[in-house]
């Protein structure tokens, strides 16, 4: 099945709907409740923030003491300064009338009950008007804590390995559910 196919059938059954409206199947969950709680309380939120470009959804998965790394950057700092260029980020895609699309695969998830650590490849589209959709992709590392609110970003590192991560290293990761 071609690759923009499977995430439409992936947005639409995640949306609870299918082509012609009718209910979708339930939501594919992973073996590891603890990795379900986290799909369910960060990737998923975190992609729909993207989606509809909202910066005060998206930061609001961040705990308080977050710290970044984006070594493309470079970029080293908490969440007040991450904020800031994330909010500029989002206003700019707005004001273009773009569209973003992120999407998540994994190459590990471990988790016990207060932490957990998640590394693997994104794939970001993002789709300018009248321009054809570019893709890029980065491999991430991150540490969650549960916390009352559910699970939170801790620390949230990535990098496109000097230009070698693409399509291939995204398809080859596992998905969520795996």
């Amino acid at each position: 099945m071609p690759a923009f196919i499977r995430m439409l059938l992936l947005r639409c059954c995640a949306a609870g709907l299918l082509a012609f409206g009718l209910p979708g199947p339930a939501r594919a969950q992973h073996p590891d409740p603890r990795l379900d709680a986290i799909n369910r309380d960060i990737w998923m939120p975190f992609s729909r923030a993207w989606a509809a470009l909202d910066d005060t959804a998206y930061l609001r998965l961040h705990t308080a003491d977050f710290v970044r790394v984006s070594a493309g950057g470079p970029f080293i700092g908490g969440l007040a300064a991450y904020a800031a260029q994330e909010q500029r980020f989002f206003s700019a895609m707005r004001a273009q009338g773009s569209t973003v699309r992120i999407s998540f695969r994994f190459l590990e998830r471990i988790a016990n009950d207060s932490l957990a650590s998640e590394r693997g490849i994104y794939e970001t589209i993002i789709q300018r008007p009248g321009g054809a959709p570019a893709a890029s992709y980065g491999k991430f590392h991150v540490i969650h804590r549960r916390t009352a609110a559910g699970w939170r970003i801790l620390v949230d590192y990535d990098s496109d390995e000097g230009g070698t991560i693409g399509a291939e290293s995204f398809r080859a990761a596992k998905g969520m559910e795996e």
